[in-house]
């Protein structure tokens, strides 16, 4: 019932047209930096890698030296070759807050554009031989090369 009363009321409709005017600024920054998304008529804005491991990457990447908490989505959400980071923009983000991680996906976009990600083994040992290594949720190590 609260929630209805929310929605229903000046707060509610000022909730909403702050959230639509964040999600168009944060579109625009991301055109600005020149990161492709997928269009939508939705507070969730879905950005595409590809490829699983440099999605979990960039998702923790994004959390760890930014800041910033977004959803990796993969397989069998998405189909496979299709994994992404899902984006929630809400009314209380702050201009500042949008720049700031639009900015963020496009340095990591940067950062990992020339890796090559390969699934090598699943014995640490071997693993430990081969220098520093990202370890997905399964257990699986990935060697990341420049």
């Amino acid at each position: 019932l609260k929630s209805i009363e929310i929605i229903s009321s000046k707060a509610g409709e000022e909730l909403r047209k702050n959230l639509f005017k964040n999600v168009e600024l944060f579109k625009a920054e991301l055109k600005k930096f020149g990161v492709e998304y997928i269009e939508n008529n939705s507070q969730i804005v879905p950005i595409v890698f590809g490829n699983e491991n440099l999605t979990r990457l960039i998702a923790e990447d994004l959390m760890e030296n930014y800041k910033f908490a977004v959803t990796p989505i993969f397989y069998p959400t998405v189909a496979v070759g299709t994994a992404r980071i899902r984006i929630n923009i809400t009314p209380n983000h702050t201009e500042n807050m949008i720049f700031n991680l639009a900015k963020a996906i496009k340095e990591c976009q940067n950062k990992y554009k020339d890796i090559n990600i390969k699934k090598i083994a699943e014995n640490d040992n071997i693993c430990n031989k081969l220098g520093v290594i990202k370890k997905d949720y399964e257990g699986w190590l990935w060697l990341i090369e420049n």
